[in-house]
């Protein structure tokens, strides 16, 4: 059997693949703009929110990251090229490593994200927000189950517990969600960073 043509002198199979490839673009550009939506309503009026707890609760340590961080950052997207961005968050990746990161944050400040429970019940996990599109991730242990379970999107939190260890071999200084998989990366923006969490509870109006 053959493909019939079709008026512009195509055969239907490749009509159906032109149709495909439509699809696809229509696919990502709507994707793309949902992406963008979000970013504006709910990623950046976050992202104030968190600048606004952090400038007036986070503890001294918690300002000192937030600091290397943001300096980084800022340094990154100054870069002139792609090996000058990757220098700064090298730079910053050291000078998080020479200031304890590994040691128990205590009253950290963040806005919860999000919450996760798997279909068994026998793991939950949470998402908390700490600037600079960055988030902590972590298993919440049972004592903190109840706590977790009445927590809103958004909510502001101060939380305690340690980071875990990166891999500095590939210049991470703290581990993240991503990197048992595919390396270490120096990046800091847009981490999900993995964390041994102790406390977590809404912060007192």
């Amino acid at each position: 059997m053959t493909d019939t043509q079709e008026g512009d002198g195509k055969t239907t199979a490749e009509a159906k693949d032109d149709g495909s490839i439509i699809d696809v673009i229509k696919l990502i550009l709507f994707l793309g703009i949902c992406y963008v939506i979000y970013t504006i309503f709910f990623t950046a009026p976050r992202e104030s929110k968190f600048q606004d707890l952090a400038a007036t609760q986070a503890p001294s340590d918690q300002r000192q990251f937030l600091s290397i961080v943001g300096k980084a950052i800022a340094a990154a997207d100054e870069a002139a090229n792609d090996a000058a961005k990757a220098a700064a968050y090298i730079t910053g990746n050291q000078k998080l490593c020479t200031r304890a990161p590994f040691d128990r944050k205590t009253a950290w400040v963040g806005i919860f994200d999000e919450a996760n429970l798997t279909d068994s019940s026998e793991d939950m996990y949470v998402e908390v927000e700490i600037g600079f599109d960055n988030k902590i991730r972590a298993e919440v242990p049972s004592w903190l189950r109840s706590t977790v379970l009445g927590l809103e999107e958004g909510t502001p939190v101060t939380f305690s517990g340690s980071f875990k260890r990166g891999n500095m071999d590939e210049n991470q200084c703290l581990r993240t969600t991503w990197s048992v998989l595919t390396g270490g990366t120096p990046k800091l923006a847009r981490r999900t960073y993995l964390f041994d969490l102790q406390d977590i509870s809404p912060v007192s109006e």
